[in-house]
């Protein structure tokens, strides 16, 4: 009965409703519905875009979503900067606590490039904290990038 409604409301021509149904397939968790979502990967509405490949990876962690995902923020970027910063999210979330080398590689390379954009940098730092398993409550994040976080992860996992 819920992956009726959400489906119908994806069909909604009231554009609050798509993005709400966008939203609670993934939160809920309907990996039933993900085939749903797929299509709005593509879709003109970056709000649309950007929620569909939230759901699939941060929230559904939907195997055939991490190399769209990948493909939206690095390989073919999404012209747009929020929906490439869900993208980059979505990606490394698949990931989280792995500590897999390369992949904190690829995060440390963005934090460190000051001519990336501020929002998509502190993104892959919070990535890169994610990823390397750091314990938040050692140096909460607040938005803002610690260097001594950075090359406290970068020495540990022998990143430099």
């Amino acid at each position: 009965m819920v992956s009726k409604l959400l489906t119908d409301m994806l069909r909604s021509r009231d554009r609050r409703e798509v993005m709400e149904a966008l939203i609670d397939i993934g939160k809920q968790g309907h990996p039933e519905l993900a085939h749903e979502l797929f299509p709005f990967l593509t879709h003109p509405d970056p709000d649309y875009r950007s929620l569909a490949i939230q759901s699939l990876g941060l929230f559904l962690k939907i195997p055939e979503a991490k190399s769209r995902a990948l493909a939206m923020w690095a390989t073919n970027p999404d012209p747009d900067d929020e929906v490439r910063e869900a993208a980059l999210s979505a990606w490394y979330s698949y990931y989280r606590d792995s500590k897999d080398v390369e992949v904190m590689r690829v995060l440390l390379s963005i934090v460190r490039d000051k001519n990336v954009d501020k929002s998509f940098r502190g993104s892959a730092y919070l990535g890169l904290l994610r990823v390397s398993g750091f314990d938040l409550a050692e140096a909460p994040y607040d938005g803002r990038i610690q260097e001594a976080v950075i090359a406290k992860i970068a020495r540990e996992h022998g990143l430099d």
